[in-house]
């Protein structure tokens, strides 16, 4: 089972099915909308806030990625959380969670 998570991004889909090898076989093509992989908004101003110090001791885990995914996809502006030089895509949980953010992160 596979679960696209932002829906919205996608223009296209195709899937393919049978017997896969982990590692070599395609099983789902997406074409992004907008502006092609990179996906990002460039109509206005980037706007970027202070660094902020992470000062839960379980860092951003699945709840606290869900509160800031379900906040940031009330706007209709592409939010980006960024953690050293890595990026995610606030509007995505799963992109939240990869970053690794910790306890005492900026």
């Amino acid at each position: 089972m596979m679960v696209v998570t932002n829906p919205e991004r996608v223009a296209s889909f195709k899937s393919f099915s049978g017997v896969v090898t982990a590692g070599q076989d395609t099983l789902l093509e997406l074409e992004l909308a907008g502006e092609g992989a990179a996906g990002r908004c460039r109509r206005g101003p980037e706007v970027t806030s202070e660094a902020l110090l992470i000062s839960n001791t379980a860092g951003l885990h699945a709840r606290p990625a869900a509160v800031l995914a379900n906040v940031a996809k009330k706007y209709a502006a592409d939010i980006w959380v960024q953690r050293g030089d890595a990026q995610a895509n606030a509007k995505s949980v799963t992109s939240i969670m990869n970053l690794d953010v910790r306890y005492n992160d900026r």
